[in-house]
């Protein structure tokens, strides 16, 4: 009977452990158990050809040798639940090269999940960002100072005044008890302060508000050089030793923000596929100014309508040609003469802007409106955070209410809807138990699951070890009670004849 039981024993020890992992894994591959449930985790496998990695803490470890995550390791470390059809990944984006952490202002919309190849949709879940950079910002805007931005009595740069000095764009570069720094810089044929001498930085909102007030609405001239502007910021600038020392002595990446009402313009007889060969001198220039720790982050703001001239695919594109910068439209004139209508007259360079902001790691936008210019400064002004946590819910046929591994790929999107770092990974459901349930609080808004505590996971296991320590002793107490039942104190014996 003994025997009989220590065979139960061995046998349910030996289902539960193939029903943990149901899909075989061989020597080589990864995997770890997710914390509080039943399931197993593969390592990611980030795709490291871009100049960002998406990295996903999968173990333990990953969390507590983070600095960043270690206090928050409920939040951190990964968790799936398979009534809920629930899963929570957390990541931070690195660089390629180093793999030095890259806080980012991450929104739900540059985010893509794929599971089992297919795309989850959006509305299944959410983004949650964790651990924000301190203050210590650098913000650079370069106003276009050009002409046409003073026409019409002053419309256009009046629009840019009243978005400056909104009072939440006011708060994004100034918050309480932060120490940011804003540069305020006027381009045309040279780049100087609003004021038309040296840049400097202004260190708070009473200052801010005062230099828009006294200069803004100075009127303005000449060409718009807008490449040479965005090089000089960069070569010069930002170079200059208070600036450099601050940015450094913050851990920071200047943010760079640059806004113009047309085209690049250095020649009364420019045609758009003049400024070909000059974006790329800009754009070979910038290249090699970032390679350093803390490259700047250049955002591009056009102030009117798109042109929408180019033609191609920016993500796959190394060199400017006449056709991705100009379209059709190479030897069309940017200033005709006359009333025979040039390209500024059609709106702006928003080529030329996507091709910047690409190369500077920003985000290209067009706006015609002070509240949109507004959003616009706050967008590029949000935070930066160390990491984020993914939480989403799949649809009720989903894989995870199945026995079988549940592949992932995680895409993360520039301001052009390309693929800026993708990774991939899969959960392991064991194949015959669920870990016990989280806990979701009705009361909130948020309706996702917590993990489950500690001590129900304590419990949880107390009960199976009890059941099979009752079951060791089943074949001893059906005797027993079976002798009990029929009175009997010993096995009937025959008797000898």
């Amino acid at each position: 009977m003994r025997a009989a039981s220590r065979g139960l024993v061995c046998f349910l020890f030996a289902l539960s452990v193939l029903g943990c992992q149901n899909d075989p894994l061989s020597e080589t591959d990864y995997s770890t158990p997710v914390p509080g449930t039943a399931y197993r985790i593969s390592k990611d496998t980030p795709n490291t050809d871009k100049k960002l990695v998406l990295d996903v803490y999968t173990t333990r470890s990953d969390c507590r040798n983070d600095t960043h995550t270690e206090d928050e390791l409920a939040y951190c470390l990964p968790y799936a639940s398979r009534p809920r059809a629930e899963t929570h990944l957390a990541f931070s984006m690195r660089d390629a090269a180093s793999m030095d952490e890259v806080p980012l202002s991450i929104t739900a919309d540059q985010l893509t999940v794929e599971m089992s190849g297919q795309t989850v949709p959006g509305s299944n879940y959410e983004l949650f960002a964790h651990d924000p950079v301190p203050g210590g910002q650098l913000f650079v805007l370069l106003i276009d100072g050009s002409g046409s931005m003073y026409a019409n009595d002053g419309a256009r740069i009046r629009k840019v005044y009243d978005a400056l000095v909104h009072e939440e764009v006011v708060r994004t570069f100034f918050p309480p008890d932060e120490e940011n720094r804003v540069m305020l810089l006027r381009f045309s044929d040279q780049v100087t302060g609003l004021d038309g001498r040296a840049p400097i930085m202004l260190k708070n909102k009473r200052q801010y508000l005062a230099e828009l007030s006294d200069h803004i609405m100075t009127r303005g001239g000449g060409k718009t050089k807008m490449y040479e502007a965005v090089t000089h910021t960069v070569e010069r600038v930002l170079r200059r030793k208070d600036v450099k020392d601050y940015a450094n002595s913050r851990g920071t990446q200047p943010v760079v923000v640059l806004l113009t009402d047309g085209f690049n313009f250095e020649s009364s007889n420019d045609a758009c596929g003049d400024n070909v060969p000059r974006l790329q001198r800009a754009i070979d220039r910038m290249r090699e100014t970032r390679d350093v720790a803390l490259p700047p982050i250049i955002n591009t703001v056009g102030l009117g309508q798109a042109t929408n001239l180019g033609d191609g695919d920016l993500e796959i594109m190394d060199r400017v040609s006449k056709t991705a910068l100009c379209g059709q439209y190479a030897n069309k004139l940017i200033d005709a003469p006359g009333r025979s209508g040039g390209l500024e007259d059609l709106g702006i360079d928003d080529a030329s802007l996507r091709w910047l902001a690409k190369e500077g790691g920003g985000k290209s936008f067009v706006q015609d409106t002070s509240e949109g210019l507004a959003t616009v400064f706050r967008e590029t002004a949000a935070l930066r955070y160390h990491w984020y946590q993914l939480r989403l819910k799949l649809p009720g046929s989903s894989h995870l209410h199945h026995r079988q591994a549940v592949p992932f790929r995680l895409f993360l999107k520039d301001h052009l809807g390309a693929p800026a770092a993708m990774t991939s990974l899969t959960l392991y459901p064991s194949g015959w138990t669920d870990g016990p349930p989280g806990d979701v609080d009705r009361g909130s808004e948020e309706n996702w699951a917590r993990p489950a505590p500690a001590r129900r996971i304590a419990v949880t296991y107390l009960l199976l070890a009890t059941c099979l320590l009752l079951l060791t002793h089943a074949g001893a107490a059906a005797f027993h009670v079976r002798r009990a039942w029929t009175r009997r104190r010993a096995p009937r014996t025959r008797k000898s004849g």
